[in-house]
């Protein structure tokens, strides 16, 4: 039998649920494509709720439209814009080759590969634009001297080439995006605004936990996609769509559950995907009988936290590695919610505490519940740091 619940990574269907406005909008988008009517877009949302598992499943529903090429990139820890540039453009070739099965496309790239850039260059006047395209930028690759903005234009310059020379179109899904654009600043979006605007053959899907930096790219008047950007929002899941969704899964393996303890588990993941997940995976290890009560998910709770301590642990040494008062404003957050408070609890003088706040709300951890109002949006990670750090409270 398959697995009820799976947790730790992006999931499909049948673990994917709801979701169907936010499909819905991303493909109807898509679909403008082959009429120069598609606008980028950019997908909103705090850690674990499944923004990922989103992209991940409309890219699968892209599998059956033949001129539409979705690309998947994963933009977290990515080292570099140079680096980016590299990945865009190999898995823009292989995507493209994969979905058509165009290999002598690829075997002329293999051939040219072979070559001296001497010999290139006397034939490239006479090369299709995108090989011509695709052999500039690995070679400008290979040189430690080229320049890392200049690559960049090229890697998109490309899979425009490529997908007018082709006749087809490009999606490309930009997966924690404000990890790359951090790395490359302003001067780097700006670049992409500049290049992409004049793109008909592909669109850009933005993604990132980073909630303030994705807020301020879509709607601050400074941002170069200021109104260039429609935006989709995904929050946790509808508690009527969580409560069947956990129901059916645990129905598959053989169990029911109590409504009080439905209940229970639904304010305990505060209906985050993956936070639900990891409760209905544990209750099957877990539970006395096929009937789940409501200590079953308090004792499956308990169990989760062992297996989320290394994660929540390094969370703080990162932010420690920046500076202790970011994790020191955490602990005072999962206590206090009034900026006064959080601050004096901290050690802090209360001018100081927006600077730090601003930064902790940009890396998705910390929300501003009300005005003058914070607040930590992971629950168990709220709890976690109380019986961390505050066990006598």
């Amino acid at each position: 039998m398959s697995r009820a619940f799976i947790y730790g990574k992006p999931v499909t269907d049948p673990y994917f649920t709801d979701r169907e406005e936010e499909s819905r909008i991303l493909r109807a988008e898509i679909e403008n494509l082959p009429s120069e009517t598609a606008i980028n877009l950019a997908v909103l949302g705090p850690r674990r709720v499944g923004k990922t598992s989103l992209l991940k499943n409309v890219v699968l529903d892209l599998e059956s439209e033949k001129r539409i090429i979705p690309l998947f990139i994963d933009c977290l820890s990515m080292p570099s814009v140079r680096r980016f540039s590299g990945v865009l453009l190999e898995n823009a070739k292989k995507e493209y080759v994969e979905k058509t099965g165009d290999r002598a496309y690829l075997r002329k790239l293999e051939s040219y590969l072979k070559k001296s850039a001497a010999e290139l260059l006397l034939k490239v006047s006479r090369l299709d634009l995108s090989i011509a395209s695709y052999l500039s930028i690995k070679i400008s690759l290979e040189d430690p001297g080229s320049d890392e903005a200049l690559i960049f234009e090229k890697a998109l310059d490309y899979l425009e080439e490529l997908a007018t020379s082709k006749d087809i179109y490009f999606v490309v899904f930009l997966d924690e995006f404000a990890e790359l654009a951090e790395k490359g600043g302003e001067d780097f979006i700006k670049l992409f605004r500049t290049v992409i605007q004049q793109q008909t053959r592909t669109m850009y899907v933005f993604s990132s936990s980073a909630m303030t930096y994705m807020n301020e790219l879509v709607y601050s008047s400074k941002s170069p996609f200021y109104r260039q950007l429609k935006p989709i929002f995904i929050g946790p899941l509808p508690e009527e769509h969580a409560r069947r969704f956990v129901k059916e899964r645990l129905a598959l393996a053989g169990y029911s559950i109590e409504e009080r303890a439905l209940d229970t588990m639904m304010e305990k993941s505060n209906s985050l995907p993956d936070y639900i997940q990891r409760l209905g995976d544990s209750l099957l290890d877990t539970a006395k009988s096929d009937i789940i009560k409501e200590p079953d998910v308090l004792n499956a709770y308990e169990e989760i936290f062992v297996t989320l301590d290394p994660t929540f642990n390094l969370v703080f040494a990162k932010l420690s590695e920046n500076s202790k008062t970011y994790s020191d404003i955490l602990i005072s957050t999962a206590k206090y919610d009034r900026p006064s408070r959080i601050a004096k609890d901290a050690g802090l003088a209360a001018t100081s505490l927006p600077y730090y706040m601003s930064y902790l709300i940009n890396l998705g951890i910390v929300k501003k519940k009300e005005p003058g109002r914070y607040g930590l949006i992971d629950p168990i990670f709220r709890e976690w740091i109380v019986r961390k750090f505050q066990p006598g409270d």
